[in-house]
């Protein structure tokens, strides 16, 4: 009677301590709770304050304990399946929320749970039709009507995404969580005014200051206003100071403007948040030892571009270690294997093959520059090779004017629509250059459709070669041989940019105001490439300026570049 008693006054001080976020007391007093008598209320209150500590696996540990005593409870497999979300397992947290919806198959809560990890694994159709199914189960709740929106802006329909959004409000009239989404909508759009009208009213009702904050900044900074960026960023840390994203948009911001040192500790955080997308190993991560008689797999990240552009450190630590391994995408292996000698290369395809006990370290090939100084990149240029070279250019002779400047091109960027947006030129910016006398343009954008082609036909003399494989960007080795070939290479920000500046062509890369933070600002140069040049817009989304300085340059410099 006596341990009931004892057990409850501490049960309900634990709640009570809970309720005031002092996290602290709570779990001391859970866990007395659990060793008075085995309590599933006391332990599944346990394993929730334990996901709020982001303590996940401790947290998954206990619900696992509760779910042995209550195997018909939803709400424990919900909470599991967000503890599996949050480590990014998201095939064991969506086979967990299938078992919460077997119970209760209408719970607004668990539909959109799993609608959320079905768009974390980029299965965008089905969330989709999950998201409308909670809808037309719940038609007011408006964190279903984010989802749905979310996973039409995965699969590119931006416009589809920003429809959703203004129904769900008037579903849910001033929804907080609808406003932040269509804030975002409107700012990956470009429609800056829109976007920073719902972000300050979203800031005056004091709802997610900090985010909103945070994306103002981003706004500024796309706009090229970048003290007003840093103070926001300031300001947003300051409301909250566990705010990744404002962290990693500010280590960014520093490396776009040249601040290398402390910054190249912080571009970890985006492997923290997913912005770096990479591979974990079970071999111990390198941090600057040193690597004498050691080992060492370098792992690739994110895009191709960004795996050429820090490969250029490799030949650096292969000078160090006895034994150097890249993992690079499978499409970049026979390049990197022959630009490469002293290293081996193996395609991510082919992983099955790698030996982890061989190796006494690993990085990520991003985080390389935290202990090797960018300045010392010139001393291990290395030009890119193709096994298609010599075969090719044979080939290629044939289809060319032999006293025409050969100029490959490419106009657009970017992965996702924000990035389209800000890299991404038109072909009618290119009439200028097409009709300059002298000159034949081969055509080396990734995806050219058959509409692409006959916009080029109208804006050009018909001076434009198309290669059906380099269309398909498929094959890159073939990429690099005709790169190889050509006398310039325009180009937006984009993998034919990397490819032609790390294979020693001279490279000319059109920028937006504020480009990815590699291109720093201001500069012609790169600390990356020795043959590229870069022409920047002066102004926020005009391109015209840039292509008439790249007019200029390319009639004056014509004569030069034929010798």
């Amino acid at each position: 009677m006596e341990s009931n008693k004892n057990f409850n006054e501490r049960l309900e001080s634990a709640l009570q301590a809970h309720k005031k976020n002092d996290l602290l007391s709570a779990e001391t007093l859970y866990r007395q709770c659990l060793k008075i008598q085995a309590s599933p209320e006391a332990q599944y209150l346990l394993g929730l304050l334990l996901a709020q500590k982001k303590d996940y696996l401790q947290s998954i540990f206990s619900l696992e304990q509760v779910i042995s005593q209550n195997i018909n409870n939803a709400e424990i497999f919900n909470a599991l399946a967000i503890n599996y979300e949050k480590l990014r397992h998201f095939k064991t947290a969506a086979r967990l929320i299938k078992k919460a919806l077997k119970i209760s198959p209408h719970a607004a809560q668990y539909l959109n749970r799993y609608c959320k990890i079905l768009i974390h694994q980029h299965n965008y159709d089905n969330a989709i039709s999950i998201a409308e199914n909670n809808i037309a189960i719940n038609p007011s709740y408006g964190a279903a009507y984010v989802s749905l929106s979310l996973a039409y802006s995965g699969s590119m329909r931006k416009h589809k995404s920003l429809q959703i959004l203004k129904k769900g409000l008037r579903h849910a009239p001033g929804n907080a969580d609808i406003l932040f989404n269509l804030a975002e909508n409107y700012q990956s759009l470009r429609y800056f005014d829109k976007a920073k009208f719902l972000y300050q009213s979203l800031i005056n009702n004091h709802y997610m200051v900090s985010e909103c904050l945070t994306n103002l900044s981003a706004i500024e900074k796309e706009l090229g206003y970048y003290k007003q960026a840093h103070e926001l960023l300031n300001q947003a840390l300051n409301v909250k100071s566990y705010n990744p994203l404002a962290q990693w948009n500010r280590c960014l911001l520093n490396l776009l403007q040249g601040n290398y040192n402390q910054n190249w500790r912080d571009y970890d955080l985006g492997l923290t948040l997913g912005q770096r997308k990479t591979m974990n190993l079970n071999i111990r991560l390198w941090k600057g030892e040193s690597l004498t008689n050691k080992s060492i797999i370098i792992t690739k990240e994110q895009g191709i571009g960004d795996e050429i552009m820090f490969a250029r450190a490799i030949p650096l630590l292969a000078k160090k270690a006895q034994n150097c391994t890249l993992i690079c995408s499978q499409r970049l292996k026979n390049t990197f294997t022959l630009s490469y000698p002293n290293v081996s290369v193996i395609g991510d395809e082919e992983l099955q093959h790698l030996n982890h006990k061989k190796y006494d370290y690993y990085i990520s090939v991003g985080s390389v520059f935290q202990y090797i100084n960018i300045s010392d990149l010139s001393d291990s240029v290395n030009t890119l090779k193709s096994e298609f070279t010599s075969l090719n250019q044979q080939q290629f002779l044939h289809t060319s004017h032999a006293k025409q400047l050969k100029i490959g091109f490419a106009w657009r960027g970017g992965s996702d629509l924000p990035e389209k947006l800000r890299r991404s030129t038109h072909i009618r910016h290119w009439q200028a250059l097409f009709l300059l006398a002298g000159v034949e343009y081969y055509c080396l954008q990734k995806g050219t459709q058959e509409k692409d082609k006959k916009l080029i036909h109208h804006f050009s003399n018909e001076n434009v070669i198309f290669d059906q494989d380099i269309s398909k960007g498929e094959n890159l080795d073939k990429l690099v041989a005709f790169i190889a070939q050509m006398d310039l290479i325009i180009t937006v920000d984009n993998t034919v940019a990397h490819l032609a500046a790390a294979s020693g062509v001279e490279t000319w890369c059109l920028l937006s105001l504020s480009p990815d933070w590699r291109w720093g600002l201001n500069s012609s140069t790169s600390h990356w490439y020795e043959s590229i040049r870069l022409f920047r817009q002066k102004r926020f989304n005009n391109w015209n300026t840039v292509f008439e300085e790249v007019k200029k340059c390319l009639i004056k410099e014509r004569l030069l570049l034929q010798q």
